[in-house]
């Protein structure tokens, strides 16, 4: 089974300092549409896949336990579930139930953009850069994390490469 996790905002300053490093990793922007069509297309041919918003709530939720197997729609309840402080994150899943280690090719079109934090470092933007110029088909955008001057916050300034 496999997890994938993602946000509907990528100027939250709490998701960029819990998950990102502190600043000094990136974030990746999908194309919503795309991707949920992506997901629907491989669950139907291939192994299941969803893709479900996360639901905050103040009670745990409970699998049924017994000499049965679990259900999977009992487990995805449990997977997309957080506690209520958390809701601030607007967190969406990628659930993929039947595939242990293995990796999922993102075709063209669905990765719109890679986000740079504040500190990332120089080396990791070369980096990134280089794997950008590589596939010039995918036109993805290049962004990094500035300050806002005036109010806590981001914004995000284009590097062309």
């Amino acid at each position: 089974m496999g997890v994938f996790c993602l946000t509907e905002k990528s100027d939250n300053l709490l998701m960029w300092s819990h998950y990102a490093d502190r600043h000094r990793g990136f974030c990746i922007e999908f194309n919503g549409l795309k991707l949920n069509d992506f997901i629907l297309i491989k669950s139907r041919k291939e192994k299941p896949i969803s893709l479900l918003d996360v639901v905050y709530n103040k009670e745990l939720p409970s699998i049924p336990m017994g000499n049965k197997a679990v259900d999977l729609d009992d487990l995805l309840k449990f997977l997309r579930t957080k506690y209520e402080g958390w809701k601030y994150e607007d967190e969406w899943r990628i659930i993929a139930t039947e595939r242990p280690n293995e990796s999922i090719k993102i075709p063209n079109g669905i990765i719109t953009s890679i986000r740079l934090g504040l500190l990332v470092k120089e080396n990791d933007i070369y980096k990134i850069i280089t794997c950008l110029r590589d596939k010039p088909e995918s036109k993805i955008k290049l962004f990094r994390a500035k300050r806002k001057f005036s109010e806590y916050g981001l914004e995000f300034e284009e590097i062309h490469y």
